[in-house]
């Protein structure tokens, strides 16, 4: 009884992990282990493998893909742009197009600012990219995102209000060619 318990959890362990973790591969090994836990009958000889294999995620490789196109030195932050969206519930494409409109992609910013966002009116300078890219995150999560705004029509006003219509077409306009890749 305590083995077909043990045996019992141990699958329903493998289907929690697999909820939890989207871009996991959950791969049992042995297809008559597989039918006796089915059937909660697996005996101590039968052994359960997991083999936990995380993909690549596929965004980080396109963001950067486009950035090298526009020979952006943000190319190389593409896995902060993705882990930042995620953390703060952006749209990944988001912030690398703000640094489109805002600083050409980071090519046109104030020497040494490491601000591709135009923040501060683009006076603000920041130690990295990276920590350019981890505070505007948070910052939008904490001005727009906790309230609702999370979209480029819906932050544009506050974000630019002296053009933000244009500002928001050219945003979008960047997320959509981001897609394309």
């Amino acid at each position: 009884m305590f083995i077909k318990n043990f045996c019992r959890g141990i699958a329903l362990g493998l289907i929690l992990l697999a909820l939890a973790l989207p871009a996991v591969n959950l791969k049992l090994q042995n297809d008559s282990t597989n039918a006796a836990l089915a059937e909660g009958s697996a005996s101590v000889a039968n052994t359960v493998t997991a083999e936990v294999k995380l993909e690549k995620d596929m965004r980080v490789e396109t963001l950067r893909t486009y950035l090298e196109s526009k020979n952006s030195p943000l190319a190389e932050n593409a896995e902060t742009f993705v882990e930042v969206a995620d953390e703060y519930g952006l749209d990944y494409r988001f912030l690398p197009a703000i640094a489109g409109i805002e600083s050409n992609f980071g090519r046109v910013q104030l020497e040494n600012s490491y601000n591709p966002f135009g923040w501060g009116g683009g006076c603000i300078y920041f130690e990295s990219f990276e920590e350019a890219i981890r505070t505007v995150g948070f910052e939008l999560y904490e001005r727009c995102v906790k309230v609702g705004a999370d979209t480029p029509a819906e932050i544009g006003p506050s974000y630019c209000p002296p053009n933000y219509v244009r500002w928001i077409s050219a945003v979008e306009g960047f997320m959509e060619k981001i897609s394309k890749i």
